[in-house]
């Protein structure tokens, strides 16, 4: 039987071995280098028979500095975390053995720094201040007390919500913002906002 040569195999450039670092060409297209055949990138482009494409894939270098951003933003947000937790847990422990326990010289022992700044007009600065706030107080009305109802941290900034009874004869209490300034792991500055808790409101969503 006669053979039959391929219709169309004149039509079909031959393809030149490479030698070192030369190309491998194609219909005048650089198909791979001799050093691209043990590169795991080079594929074939299936949507275009007949040709060799290499994907644009980010270098090593620079895949490996995303992850070097990625790795280091991941560890500032959990030491950010953790330190906004830490901060919260100071501030509480610091206004209950402070303020709900009495034990003024406790709290500035174990969690108030060297210096401790007030920004109520009616409060001196430092420990000796908060004594005698916490002793005017309990004079009048021993048994006062306070609920903290929520707790927010930002930066290094620390705020309790809390319902208090018997910081005036008002029976319904005061709600009172507190806001602490922490350094080091310590609180050093402090503001607050009290406002009596009125009779009748124009809403029932409470104070709180």
């Amino acid at each position: 039987m006669e053979s039959r040569a391929c219709p169309r195999a004149d039509r079909w450039p031959a393809v030149r071995p490479c030698s070192g670092g030369e190309s491998v060409s194609f219909r005048g297209r650089a198909i791979f280098t001799r050093r691209d055949i043990r590169r795991p990138d080079i594929i074939g482009d299936m949507s275009r028979p007949g040709t060799f494409s290499r994907p644009r894939l980010a270098s090593s270098s620079r895949l490996s500095r995303r992850l070097k951003r990625e790795r280091a933003l991941a560890c500032s947000t959990m030491k950010n975390t953790d330190m906004l937790e830490s901060n919260k847990a100071t501030a509480i422990a610091f206004y209950n053995k402070g303020l709900m326990e009495g034990d003024i010289e406790g709290a500035f022992r174990l969690y108030a720094g060297p210096t401790y700044r007030h920004h109520n007009p009616h409060i001196e600065d430092g420990m000796e201040g908060v004594r005698k706030f916490v002793a005017s107080i309990l004079s009048r009305h021993p048994d006062a007390r306070g609920e903290i109802k929520r707790v927010f941290a930002e930066g290094d900034r620390v705020i309790l919500h809390s319902h208090w009874r018997g910081l005036s004869d008002n029976p319904r209490g005061e709600a009172v913002v507190d806001i602490f300034r922490l350094e080091n792991g310590k609180v050093v500055e402090h503001w607050d906002v009290i406002r009596p808790i009125p009779e009748t409101a124009a809403n029932r969503n409470t104070m709180f």
